[in-house]
């Protein structure tokens, strides 16, 4: 945000502005004429235009036009910021994919950190990137989770996963089961678990090195008999064997 001096005629009252009785603008000017404007008027630049709209400040606006002034002192607000306090509202979203959207919508439009978001509204950082997970689900799966009337909060713990096929497993038990958020926790703990052991590495100790020896000869043979021009180095350097395999292209 930006305080500076701008010339009256280039701000422009809001279309759904509210009106004032003259008793009031003309006290309030009474103020200004004896103390000056104490707090400045806020405004929004306008696209394609150097004009400025009123955010808040009306009445003393009106009061400072009575006084005849020709610059007022003004608080720009940047667009996005403005944007993200007019538009997004934090309230009860008969659907929470809608508020969702349109959470994700704003990050988008206005380039804001959920950081920066949750200190121009009622969101918190947290709640932003859970709106912005269950954004990313598809339509099949939100048809799921309404037809089921699976919770928000389940939701965002299935939304969490990458993995398409892993939440429309999740959402699969926990709409046939009706499972409540703890067991949906479990049953995540426990596939993720079962996921981690498949793709481990496996790794091979070998006990005796002319085993290593001879499963790197083997491997290099197979190579040839492919017909890839393969070739094995071994070298005996301070104490240990390196291996090389050497394939001309």
């Amino acid at each position: 945000m930006e305080l500076r001096k701008i010339n009256m005629d280039r701000i422009i009252l809001p279309k759904s502005r509210i009106t004032y009785d003259d008793g009031e603008v003309f006290l309030l000017a009474k103020s200004i004429a004896l103390a000056g404007l104490l707090s400045p008027i806020s405004v929004v630049a306008l696209s394609h235009s150097d004009r400025f709209e009123i955010v808040s400040g009306n009445k003393r606006f009106y009061a400072c036009r009575l006084l005849g002034f020709k610059e007022i002192s003004a608080l720009i607000i940047k667009a996005d910021t403005y944007f993200a306090r007019t538009v997004l509202k934090k309230g009860n979203y008969r659907d929470f994919f809608a508020e969702a959207d349109l959470v994700k919508e704003t990050l988008i439009k206005t380039h804001l950190t959920a950081e920066e978001l949750g200190n121009l509204t009622s969101y918190t950082p947290k709640e932003i990137l859970s709106c912005v997970k269950l954004s990313g689900m598809s339509e099949l799966e939100r048809e799921i989770v309404r037809n089921n009337a699976i919770s928000r909060e389940i939701a965002y713990e299935i939304a969490l996963h990458d993995d398409i096929r892993k939440r429309n497993f999740l959402l699969s038990e926990t709409a046939k089961k009706r499972l409540r958020l703890s067991e949906v926790l479990k049953l995540t703990e426990k596939e993720h678990k079962s996921f981690a052991k498949k793709n481990a590495r496996r790794t091979i100790k070998f006990k005796d090195l002319r085993l290593f020896d001879n499963t790197v000869s083997r491997a290099v043979e197979i190579l040839k008999e492919a017909g890839v021009d393969a070739q094995l180095d071994t070298e005996r350097v301070a104490g240990s064997t390196e291996y090389k395999i050497k394939i001309h292209s």
